[in-house]
């Protein structure tokens, strides 16, 4: 979604926003742009956080893209205002459906270029590419001998079967099943288990521990967008519902807890890789635990890791 709390922040969910939509669009991987840095924290380990970093190329594709979306969509929107609304077509609810989308994000109320609301507007932007082709192609015919046609329309369907098939879809294997079967096993009546970020839905889908879903409106700092999120039905066991900020709650859910079991994601969770070498196994910075810490839990007792994954037993300093 659009940032704007400072001209850079701007630039870059605008970098972020156009480079994720035509990457998902063509089906290329999508680069986030995060420049990782490491710092060592007062108990001694180490900690990656994500300097957002600005790219030209992507700032540059970004541009095109939003203005090729501007351009498609406003042939139809001119017709259609040329008719007053008399003729309404499949390229005018589309050029809406794009617009819209573009909307929410600039208002904060949905995001754009992320992959994953953007597949509904793929087909409307299929279906305004489809109507610039059919404009296109009654030109091109006059102008164009019949085998250059065939041979542009053969070259581009054979790039996008391997466009394609060259690409396969992957999320970064989490073993959150491995660090709670540890966790749990550890577990004493006076401790309280935290289970931070995306890991939360991992942990709902294994079943780990009882828990439900509450809806919410979205909200771009508090909440998640898809406005809903999982929620823990045991005590001991806190799903944290934000990502960008401490979770208020956890104040009260902590209060009486002598020690906190913090669960939560490595470098290589972030970067979608398989592997679990040593600097992929570096924990990420975390709200949830500055959260935890600024409520005096700062005392490091234990850490466990897992693929992608770790634990770390918290007390109070």
């Amino acid at each position: 979604m659009l940032q704007l709390g400072s001209i850079r922040e701007v630039a870059f969910s605008v970098q972020q926003m156009g480079s994720g939509f035509i990457g998902g669009l063509v089906n290329t991987p999508v680069h986030y742009s995060l420049a990782t840095a490491t710092r060592r924290l007062a108990d001694g380990s180490l900690e990656v956080y994500s300097l957002r970093q600005l790219r030209p190329d992507e700032l540059v594709l970004a541009g095109c893209c939003f203005l090729l979306l501007g351009l498609v969509c406003a042939a139809p929107l001119v017709a259609t205002a040329r008719t007053r609304c008399r003729t309404i077509g499949p390229g005018f609810v589309a050029s809406l459906a794009v617009l819209g989308g573009i909307a929410g994000a600039v208002m904060g109320m949905s995001p754009f270029g992320g992959g994953r609301t953007d597949e509904a507007l793929y087909p409307a932007v299929l279906i305004l590419v489809a109507l610039v082709a059919e404009s296109s192609a009654g030109r091109a015919s006059r102008m164009l001998p019949t085998w250059l046609r065939w041979g542009v329309a053969a070259l581009v369907c054979t790039g996008m079967v391997f466009a394609i098939a060259g690409q396969r879809p992957r999320y970064p294997s989490s073993d959150v099943r491995g660090i709670a079967s540890v966790v749990l096993g550890r577990l004493e009546p006076d401790e309280v288990i935290v289970v931070d970020g995306d890991a939360t839905f991992t942990w709902a889908a294994d079943r780990l521990t009882r828990t439900g879903v509450t809806f919410n409106r979205p909200s771009p700092l508090s909440f998640w967008t898809e406005g809903f999120h999982t929620v823990s039905r045991d005590k001991q066991v806190v799903l944290a519902g934000r990502i960008l900020e401490p979770d208020i709650r956890l104040g009260r859910l902590t209060k009486h807890a002598a020690r906190v079991w913090l669960i939560s994601e490595t470098l290589g969770a972030v970067l979608g890789t398989g592997e679990a070498n040593e600097p992929l196994n570096t924990p990420v910075a975390s709200p949830t635990l500055d959260g935890l810490r600024t409520l005096g839990f700062t005392r490091v007792e234990a850490r466990i890791h897992r693929l992608h994954t770790y634990a770390v037993l918290l007390g109070r300093g």
